[in-house]
């Protein structure tokens, strides 16, 4: 079986001469070179993986061996497919799609995008291709399956609550030090939301006392989350840059070349892009407020990470199935339509990963049950699509650094017991002691989907619906197309979201169809 590796340069990846063969690689590889010999072992190569602390893709080719492996969030996709005659490597599935000669669809992964906005496991939209999940690798030579060197599973440890917040904060610390540090005093813009992780970042860098940083919102005109930041910015004498979709966004940019460009980058045949911010990236490179020294940094996934997405549930009925619809009512619910109908092959494909994970059903212990689910998340949502909107970054040729997601914070709220990481209970009082320059004496926003005259909207729903609650759900559902996503929603046209309103959950349910309707399309699925 011949060895091949095709990197497409969109994705600028770097490629540099070894000892023997070549490294393929994006971020950044520490002492590759101390790693590299003729032969390795699985535990070598699982401890030289666990020995990285930035954030990376490569893929080593030598003679007669490839090593291909991502980072602990997945942070630049890496695509595979075994052939008869070939065992192929890329950074794009786009390129292996082109270079093998019989593809057919992945029936299960079509409807976890439509439902979930990403494919699951290994899958792509193509059945022949697989990707790389999250902490995980394939040497092609001994261990020709996708094997694991980190997963996001708890591991708790008793401390008192002040030692937490004492390490938490050395923690933070030591981050920001090295952020500071590697950002060598070139501009870094951070959107600045009405929550506290990026509230969090901008504190940081103010107190390693990094001045060259600008803070940046968008959506429509006071949007409740540009008020907050508007707040915080004032209170320490900054700047915020106001990216009105009013005044910058075009409707008819799904349509245009860029954005069709970018769609396709992102994707990747596995990932519904993000298009939040893409108009603001796109204003801020071409009116050249930011260049290509310009280091983005985003608040990801500081909500995730800290216990913002525990669930609430009877902890006398912690098993198997409730995990499942627990992830599957929050996760696989793009279009109500679709999780009726789906939802026995999903439970089925369900429980067969968690074989993997070695879940056993009927389990109590709470902590175990957090731990999966927490598991879930970060290898497929958190990885998968989150981290994904990092893409834009990519596709404008800008740098980025995702400080809540170093691979050290990563695994100090591993060891963080549930209890303090509930309702993000332990970072939460840290934020409160810190209070640095008394930025979070400011309230966090509270999610207002409407503004200015859009205020009135509930009074003029509840009005014509009474007491009619289904009535009431049909016309907010109507009604949402002018809320703050409506600079997205008008991307699929007025009459087009109508239609549809009924059973999607939010714009990314039209962008997920969108795309993959196209993708169908162009491949003839």
């Amino acid at each position: 079986m011949a060895l091949k590796v095709y990197i497409n340069p969109i994705y600028n990846w770097r490629k540099s001469k070894t000892k023997l063969g070549y490294l393929f690689y994006k971020g950044e590889v520490e002492n590759f070179q101390d790693f590299e010999k003729e032969n390795f072992d699985l535990r070598e190569i699982i401890n030289f993986l666990n020995q990285q602390n930035n954030h990376f893709s490569f893929i080593y080719q030598n003679n007669n061996r490839i090593i291909a492996a991502v980072d602990t969030i997945r942070s630049y996709p890496i695509f595979f497919s075994k052939t008869n005659s070939d065992f192929i490597f890329s950074n794009s599935a786009e390129t292996i799609r082109e270079k093998i000669n019989i593809f057919q669809p992945n029936e299960l992964g079509l409807k976890e995008f439509q439902m979930l906005g990403y494919t699951l496991k290994s899958k792509t939209l193509i059945q022949q291709i697989s990707q790389i999940s999250a902490g995980k690798f394939i040497d092609s030579k001994n261990y020709k399956n996708i094997q694991t060197y980190f997963s996001y599973l708890g591991r708790p440890k008793k401390k008192f609550k002040s030692t937490w917040i004492s390490l938490l904060n050395s923690e933070l610390n030591s981050i920001f030090k090295k952020t500071v540090s590697k950002s060598k005093n070139r501009q870094i813009l951070l959107p600045l939301s009405g929550g506290y992780d990026s509230r969090l970042i901008l504190a940081k860098l103010i107190e390693f006392n990094f001045k060259n940083v600008t803070c940046f919102s968008y959506g429509l005109k006071n949007n409740f989350e540009t008020k907050t930041a508007r707040k915080v910015c004032k209170s320490l004498n900054l700047d915020l840059l106001e990216l009105e979709s009013e005044k910058l966004n075009d409707s008819s940019l799904l349509s245009k070349k860029i954005t069709k460009d970018y769609i396709k980058f992102a994707t990747n045949l596995c990932s519904s892009p993000s298009l939040i911010d893409f108009y603001a990236i796109k204003y801020l490179k071409e009116k050249k407020i930011i260049n290509k020294n310009s280091i983005l940094i985003n608040g990801q996934s500081g909500d995730f990470i800290t216990g913002g997405h525990i669930p609430i549930v009877d902890k006398k009925n912690l098993n198997e199935k409730k995990l499942f619809e627990i992830i599957f009512n929050k996760h696989y619910s793009l279009w109500k339509d679709l999780k009726e109908v789906n939802y026995d092959v999903m439970y089925e494909n369900f429980k067969q990963e968690l074989k993997n994970t070695n879940f056993k059903s009927g389990v109590k212990n709470e902590n175990f049950f957090f731990s999966q689910h927490e598991y879930w998340e970060w290898i497929e949502r958190q990885t998968k699509w989150v981290v994904n909107g990092q893409r834009v970054y990519d596709f404008f040729g800008l740098d980025w650094m995702l400080p809540l997601w170093e691979k050290s914070f990563i695994k100090f709220w591993m060891k963080v017991p549930y209890e303090l990481k509930f309702k993000q209970k332990l970072y939460k009082e840290y934020l409160q002691n810190y209070n640095y320059l008394n930025i979070f004496s400011i309230p966090k926003a509270v999610p207002i989907p409407w503004t200015g005259l859009r205020k009135l909207i509930p009074i003029l729903v509840n009005t014509f619906s009474l007491f009619d609650q289904k009535k009431k759900q049909t016309l907010y559902s109507k009604f949402y197309y002018y809320s703050t996503n409506k600079y997205l929603y008008e991307y699929f046209g007025k009459q087009n979201y109508f239609q549809m309103s009924k059973f999607s959950r939010s714009p990314q349910s039209f962008i997920a169809k969108s795309v993959l309707d196209d993708i169908k399309k162009r491949l003839k699925f």
